[in-house]
């Protein structure tokens, strides 16, 4: 009902599809996520993509094309690689294409960056996430060390962190050491040592998923690093030299690229901010002095608290490009005011 009246709040599909797929109702679930995708997909907002990714990525019976989810995942990544919820949204992703290697790679350095806010996230989702990896690869020994490195979801009474823990963690918990447990001990476990995949088929369907992944986000390098990768174990030299060159000449213009969708996304007063970031970028990254003119006007035009800092750059700016004098000239027209 919530979701009905608020569509936009994208933490209530959260919480939602968690209630729906702790309850045992895979279909709802399903639907859930399904709709909250086509709804938010195209997202700038890195905290939306990364609701989104997740959710859809707690259960293994969700089959579908993962490569929206792997783009959004992507897009978070790019915003901020050095953030724990970026490493961890991309591993789920990564886990649920079939990517194995790559997921347990990206998890272990979620797990390295983890923060220690308990309202924020909790370390074993890393720990869950990757024991399930290694357990579809078949190394059953680093399947149980990760298990074993969770804590105890039932000893809420002597676990302080447990008995503050918000229900939608606990039940996300509860829904990946159950698909942990059935992986390792239940009736459909892997066998020690076997290989439950075909590395072959797998790397074909991670190469089609990384494909139309980059289809929708053209501009995120990881995609393309990802893609290399798989080329490089299918032996496709080329085209995975083609990626990687790809990926370094798009991590030369990232800064701007973050700065773009921050700016579609934010308030009036952030996106101020992020303007003048931008500008500077245009000035002293690129030497694009009409870009940075623009982005300097519209902030003069806006918050009182930046005109010092814009007004700064803007007449550096000029000076530059050795056109003071023609800045008299456009400040009555750009600003209507004489200029100080």
């Amino acid at each position: 009902e919530l979701v009905t009246v608020e569509p936009r709040y994208f933490r209530l599909w959260y919480e939602m599809a968690v209630a729906q797929l702790a309850s045992g109702d895979e279909d709802a679930y399903q639907q859930t996520c399904e709709r909250m995708i086509e709804r938010f997909v195209g997202t700038n907002a890195p905290i939306v993509a990364e609701f989104v990714t997740w959710t859809s990525c707690l259960s293994p019976r969700f089959k579908r094309d993962w490569a929206r989810e792997l783009a959004l995942a992507a897009e978070l990544y790019d915003d901020s690689e050095s953030s724990m919820t970026a490493h961890r949204t991309l591993g789920a992703a990564l886990l649920r294409a079939g990517l194995y290697e790559e997921s347990i790679a990206a998890l272990e350095n979620a797990e390295e960056s983890v923060e220690q806010d308990h309202q924020r996230t909790s370390s074993d989702y890393h720990l869950y996430l990757r024991a399930i990896s290694h357990a579809h690869l078949g190394d059953m020994v680093k399947a149980h060390e990760c298990l074993d490195q969770t804590q105890e979801l039932a000893d809420v009474e002597t676990n302080a962190v447990n008995q503050a823990m918000p229900w939608f963690r606990r039940a996300t918990l509860t829904v990946l050491r159950h698909e942990c447990e059935q992986l390792l001990n239940g009736p459909n476990k892997v066998d020690r040592g076997t290989q439950p995949s075909d590395l072959q088929r797998r790397l074909a369907q991670g190469l089609r998923t990384c494909s139309r992944a980059i289809e929708l986000k053209p501009d995120i390098p990881v995609l393309y690093e990802l893609r290399a990768g798989i080329h490089r174990q299918l032996r496709q030299t080329r085209q995975a030299e083609a990626d990687l060159a790809r990926a370094e000449n798009l991590k030369k213009a990232s800064r701007l690229r973050r700065l773009n969708r921050l700016i579609g996304s934010s308030g009036n007063l952030d996106r101020h901010f992020l303007r003048l970031e931008r500008a500077r970028y245009h000035f002293q990254e690129t030497q694009d002095f009409d870009k940075a003119l623009d982005d300097c006007h519209t902030v003069l035009e806006g918050p009182n608290v930046l005109s010092p800092e814009a007004l700064q750059l803007f007449f550096e700016i000029h000076e530059a490009r050795g056109t003071l004098d023609v800045c008299h000239k456009q400040w009555p027209a750009k600003l209507g005011s004489p200029p100080p």
